[in-house]
């Protein structure tokens, strides 16, 4: 049998040699293979969560004093085990261990431990670490010190911290931080309020707290705010008060003023006359910060204030926490809530449209005035508005034109009626018949004068304020009553002689007289000094009054119809509006002679007339004092009905009935026009 080739056996050896190569490496391939996917596996179930950063593993202060370390979730682990542990002399210690079923864990640690090692380990067979860490259990902001100053609204605080260690200013609620307002690297922090502030203004109270924290490389520390400031709405609100006026128009004036500290606000009005501030609202501090002053008479200068209490029912200024500026309210002509007098019985309607007659108004019965429209006044009868011509009307003065002028009505109390200084008997220093009503219990006067004129002397009354000066008013409307009393008793009065002695107690050297009327004469004391003696030879008053001139009675009292009568003629003359003193004329007001007419007038008689003419008002040349309407209609008067004030009177309060003396009834029921009426305790009707 043939021997098989050397060479083929070779061959074949060879081919199983690398067919078991190719066996081990693919053996190996496959086991690493396995491993990989293994691994791939643990990694995407496990090792994608392990190794957490230090904004994901946080050891966070509570107010306890313990803290909660959290740490990111790891997918797939129901428990973690944490453990703390401290390092001393004496070598390792287990302070804290404990298994948790959530990726937090409460130590329950009362007061610092400083320096230690945190460490978090999955639960169970596969336990793998997820933090190793030093850590610093203990708070890095101390000695922390408030201070709020009232003055500025600015809180500010100081503190020390650790190393590292940064300071957060919180908002707290219920014991917890709702929101940080800011985060500070230094050891001093200032918090401002307001619209432009850090912190808007609370609603009741802030509570601030501090608290610092710490960015380590395993583990972020975030310390409890336990530095708290409580700050109410009332401690931030400031004490400067500033007020908003608006002239509504009408002598109506509404003031707005921004919040305050205060439990409550109280609007004042300045009481000239006691010389005190009066409370004339109360504003709670929740209510709508505004105040609308009732309608206020017209010319008249009002002084408000605002101030804000610090508690309900303090009456010193001391316990006023904010004060606002005065605030001055200069008021205009207004109608409203005048007295008027109809100088004929007039048909009343009922609106100024004159839609419909509702009644009729009595002559020379005082009104008051509700509104005012188309050239008609609304009046109050009756409890109702009736509208009448306000043309036919007169009004008075001094509540139509106020402290605009000044008024004395010296006819209601104590006439200055004389003969060139000399007494006119029966009406010098008394009440003129028709007068004895026109001086009421308050100090002031009814003064009547028609309303278109009375708008004239307005104008003259600013032209004089421009100037410096001020209208002092005698006499406006003169009862027919007055004028034929006057009349008859000085025309008795022409023939009589002239005392020797004037009546107003003035020398006779002082005053322009007759030639040679006066004589003097030196008279030896017993005491040896001399003394002069003025006596005036044989005058009447005729002689005084117009003498050799062209005037006569007529010239200076109206036998029949005065224009005062008609109420179109006004006496008065000028003061000094910064002092009230009275300016000298050529002679003393109502001095019934011939040295009060205007060609005698001197510089501040011409003054006064150049004032008055360029109002629209004429002088009569026989009395510089006297002024009249030319251009208003005669309207005839009662001449029987003296002028009287008594009536129903209206203001934004209610309704009151006043006595001719000017005073009102009060606490009591009373009959009026048939009609019984109930008033309360300051006159007012208890409706």
């Amino acid at each position: 049998m043939p021997q098989p080739k050397r060479g083929y056996r070779g061959k074949r050896h060879k081919k199983r040699m690398l067919s078991r190569v190719r066996a081990t490496l693919l053996s190996m391939a496959a086991t690493l293979a396995l491993v990989l996917a293994l691994a791939l596996v643990w990694w995407l179930l496990w090792g994608s969560s392990i190794g957490v950063s230090s904004d994901g593993c946080v050891l966070a202060e509570q107010a306890d004093g313990s803290m909660v370390l959290t740490w990111n979730e790891v997918k797939g682990v129901e428990s973690y085990v944490v453990k703390v542990t401290w390092n001393d002399e004496e070598g390792s210690k287990n302070v804290f261990q404990a298994t948790v079923e959530t990726n937090s864990c409460t130590l329950p640690f009362t007061a610092d431990i400083g320096e230690c090692t945190l460490s978090v380990r999955t639960d169970g067979s596969l336990s793998r670490s997820i933090l190793k860490a030093n850590a610093n259990l203990s708070s890095g902001l101390s000695n922390a010190s408030w201070y709020f100053n009232e003055d500025t609204n600015v809180l500010s605080a100081t503190y020390t911290l650790t190393d590292g260690a940064t300071c957060h200013v919180c908002l707290m609620e219920d014991g917890k931080v709702a929101d940080e307002v800011m985060t500070v690297d230094g050891d001093f922090v200032q918090i401002t309020f307001g619209e432009d502030g850090d912190l808007p203004l609370p609603e009741s109270e802030y509570t601030i707290g501090l608290c610092d924290s710490r960015a380590g490389k395993d583990v972020s520390y975030i310390g409890y705010a336990s530095a708290t400031y409580t700050l109410s709405r009332q401690q931030l609100l400031g004490k400067d008060m500033e007020v908003e006026v608006e002239d509504e128009d009408g002598n109506v004036y509404t003031f707005t003023w921004n919040e305050t500290a205060g439990s409550r606000y109280v609007v004042q009005q300045y009481d000239e006359d006691g010389g005190s501030w009066i409370d004339v609202a109360y504003i709670a501090t929740d209510a709508e910060r505004t105040y609308t002053t009732p309608h206020l008479d017209s010319f008249t200068t009002y002084t408000y204030r605002i101030v804000a209490e610090d508690s309900q029912g303090a009456e010193a200024e001391s316990s006023y926490i904010a004060i606002s500026e005065d605030i001055v309210c200069e008021t205009e002509a207004s109608a409203i809530y005048c007295t008027v007098w109809p100088m004929l019985s007039l048909t009343a309607y009922s609106d100024s449209e004159k839609t419909q007659k509702v009644g009729t108004v009595s002559a020379m019965k005082a009104y008051c005035v509700l509104d005012e429209a188309n050239g008609m006044f609304g009046v109050l009868v009756d409890g109702e508005t009736w509208y009448i011509d306000s043309y036919t009307c007169m009004i008075n003065l001094t509540e139509y034109l106020g402290d605009l002028c000044s008024y004395d009505i010296t006819n209601s109390y104590d006439s200055v009626f004389t003969v060139h200084e000399f007494e006119f008997p029966g009406v010098s220093g008394e009440a003129v018949t028709g007068f004895e009503n026109m001086a009421l219990n308050d100090g002031t006067f009814a003064t009547p004068l028609m309303y278109p004129v009375a708008d004239k002397l307005m104008d003259a009354a600013q032209m004089a304020l421009s100037a410096g000066y001020r209208l002092r008013i005698y006499e406006s409307y003169r009862p027919a009553v007055a004028t034929q009393m006057l009349y008859s008793m000085a025309t008795s009065l022409l023939s009589q002689t002239i005392p020797d002695e004037t009546w107003t107690g003035k020398s006779l050297s002082e005053l322009e007289m007759p030639a040679n009327s006066v004589t003097t004469e030196a008279i030896v004391n017993e005491d040896g000094t001399m003394t002069l003696k003025e006596t005036v030879s044989a005058l009447t008053y005729a002689d005084v009054m117009y003498g050799g001139s062209s005037y006569h009675l007529s010239s200076f009292l109206a036998a029949k119809t005065s224009r005062h009568n008609v109420g179109v003629a006004v006496d008065l003359t000028l003061e000094d509006a910064e002092t009230g003193e009275e300016l000298l004329m050529q002679t003393a007001m109502h001095d019934l002679s011939q040295y009060s007419i205007t060609d005698r007038n001197d510089a501040n008689a011409n003054t006064l007339a150049s004032i008055m003419n360029a109002a629209g008002l004429s002088s009569l040349v026989s009395e510089w004092w006297h002024f009249q309407d030319d251009d208003v209609d005669r309207v005839t008067s009662m001449s029987s009905v003296p002028v009287s004030i008594e009536g129903w009177k209206q203001d934004v309060y209610g309704r009151r009935y006043r006595l001719a003396d000017g005073s009102y009834y009060t606490d009591c029921t009373v009959t009026i026009s048939g009609r019984e009426y109930d008033f309360n305790s300051n006159g007012y009707l208890i409706e």
